[in-house]
């Protein structure tokens, strides 16, 4: 079975424009099964496959992650480097990677000013 239970996105679309709406993406996801720990990695991706940002990485056990209490879950709709990225569609990928096995789970998101 998949070690990725549910994950969900709390908005399809963000806007990062300061104006306090839709500013920032939260998240939520469910990690199954996993015996010890699993490196757990959030990426944000363009459409052409290149890693825009990396959200998240470390090692963490079975449980729910909430961007609520959760440090590195909220993202803001910049770089790697800090700076804005340019409107349009993103994949979302959260991978899980235990002793065993992987499993990855993606979502779609727009950005739009």
């Amino acid at each position: 079975g998949s070690l990725v239970g549910s994950f969900s996105l709390a908005s399809q679309v963000i806007s990062p424009n300061g104006d306090g709406v839709n500013d920032e993406l939260g998240m939520e996801y469910e990690v199954l099964a996993v015996e010890g720990e699993a490196r757990i990695t959030v990426d944000i991706f363009d459409l052409r496959g290149n890693r825009v940002r990396r959200l998240f990485d470390m090692d963490g056990q079975s449980g729910v992650y909430r961007s609520d209490n959760q440090i590195g879950l909220r993202w803001d709709g910049t770089d790697g480097d800090g700076g804005r990225i340019a409107p349009g569609l993103y994949l979302i990928q959260l991978n899980v990677e235990g002793d065993a096995r992987s499993s990855a789970s993606t979502r779609v998101l727009g950005v739009a000013y």
